[in-house]
């Protein structure tokens, strides 16, 4: 999991062994030591895992421009 420093944005691709929900603790501190923690779960399905795997080979396929802005998983 990698937190951009700039823009806050959380990256994580889970591995198999992580399907389930995984708590994630997230501290951010200013210049002067104030800070503030935020805490959500992740829940990881093993149907979506073996299903993102397939898009992430198809993603890593597109031109380095392209922007995926949406993507919808119907059951």
């Amino acid at each position: 999991m990698v937190i951009d420093e700039q823009t806050g944005t959380i990256v994580w691709q889970p591995t198999a062994n992580q399907i389930g929900d995984t708590t994630v603790s997230v501290q951010v501190t200013d210049i002067y030591g104030a800070y503030n923690v935020q805490e959500f779960t992740i829940h990881v399905k093993k149907l979506y895992w073996e299903l993102f795997g397939k898009i992430l080979e198809q993603v890593r396929q597109l031109p380095p421009e392209t922007k995926i802005t949406k993507i919808e998983i119907q059951e």
